[in-house]
């Protein structure tokens, strides 16, 4: 491979391998003809389609889709996985290619791969790539992980089987009644299955027995931040917003600095008219992360709506400057130009966003609704 890589052209290097710096930024890989250059799903299946063997494009890939879609949870364990269980080499600023060992979990370039993986559970807590089932298990014939229920279980979730999965788990947990973290894959089955309720009776079972262990032992504390956000994120999709709300409470009675908590927490209060809640949930998740795009626009949008408009520019900016490709704050940004009654800064903001935003983004339609008026009033259509 190294010879090979030798012999080859930078634009063969890049390809193959990912480059040390893993912040970017990186060229917008090229789509197939005709594709809408601005759809993070389109960046997303190229990065999959080849990260098997083209694992540079598929990490520049993999960040083009969050760089158009920062929310996107299953682009982020993608691109984990990529730098992380991928090639042990590396592209390197003067274009050598070199072996890379990955680096020791207590600096800042490994922190910065596994906030990847982290990213992804916070939006998306039940992907199938949360449950870490050995290779042994995944890599057996179904009648010989037949011969044990809770190998037969993670065997048939590993394999999407999320019915089955969830038959032999609940076989396991009858038959090793004090082996409860079963319940916790048996949650995760019954959540693709869309049987929140059950999802939820299972992560509260295993929550209960942690309890009553550490009431009883002198045990090292377990953290159930996790388990409580699989629940708020449940209970938040169902329309539960009251017990969603406790859930986030919960995880944030675990772990404070947990700042995705911070976030949906802000949004079930907005939903239930607490606004203060709202508010202070927004501004601390601001303050934690003051480099997430997502977060500093949410906290823009409240603002505006709540007309305190300097302050909500001031958050959309930073989102823009933490992400200059991420559509939806200029949207916001136009919003706000016209609540000061700025036709032409409205205009350019709305512009900002439709030459960002996919073609089929949510808020493409409003937003060609807003300016095609705008235009229309005197002064409106001279704007750029």
């Amino acid at each position: 491979m190294q010879a090979r890589a030798r012999d080859s052209g930078y634009a063969w290097r890049a390809d193959h391998f990912p480059v040390l710096d893993i912040h970017g930024p990186y060229t917008r890989p090229l789509l197939p003809a005709g594709a809408d250059t601005n759809d993070p799903v389109a960046y997303y299946k190229l990065g999959d389609s080849v990260m098997k063997l083209k694992q540079g494009l598929a990490d520049r890939a993999f960040y083009w889709a969050l760089r158009l879609d920062p929310t996107m949870a299953d682009a982020y364990y993608r691109r984990w996985q990529v730098l992380h269980e991928g090639v042990t080499y590396r592209l390197f600023p003067d274009s050598s290619i070199r072996f890379y060992r990955h680096p020791s979990y207590d600096d800042s370039a490994a922190a910065a791969v596994d906030s990847l993986r982290l990213s992804a559970f916070m939006y998306n807590p039940f992907l199938d790539a949360a449950l870490d089932i050995p290779l042994r298990i995944r890599n057996l014939r179904e009648r010989d992980a037949d011969r044990d229920a809770r190998v037969a279980g993670l065997w048939a979730y590993s394999k999407g089987n999320y019915k089955k999965a969830v038959a032999k788990l609940g076989e396991a947990i009858r038959k090793h009644p004090d082996e409860v973290m079963f319940h916790v894959p048996r949650a995760y089955a019954w959540a693709h299955l869309q049987q929140i309720d059950s999802a939820v009776a299972d992560l509260n079972a295993f929550i209960a027995r942690i309890e009553r262990f550490q009431e009883s032992t002198v045990a090292p504390y377990i953290s159930k931040d996790r388990l409580y956000y699989g629940i708020g994120v449940l209970r938040g999709g169902q329309g539960r917003y009251a017990e969603a709300r406790s859930a986030y409470e919960s995880v944030l009675a675990e772990n404070l600095g947990f700042y995705m908590a911070h976030v949906r927490l802000s949004a079930v209060a907005q939903l239930l008219h607490d606004t203060t809640t709202a508010l202070l949930e927004l501004e601390t998740a601001a303050l934690m992360r003051a480099d997430d795009p997502v977060v500093l626009t949410m906290h823009g949008g409240f603002l505006v709506g709540a007309g305190r408009l300097a302050d909500a520019e001031r958050q959309l900016r930073a989102a823009i400057h933490a992400d200059t490709d991420y559509a939806l704050p200029y949207a916001v940004l136009g919003q706000a130009a016209e609540q000061r009654h700025d036709t032409a800064k409205a205009l350019s903001d709305y512009r900002e966003y439709l030459a960002r935003s996919s073609r089929d983004a949510a808020e493409r339609g409003w937003v060609s609704e807003h300016v095609a008026r705008l235009a229309a009033t005197p002064n409106g259509g001279g704007a750029r």
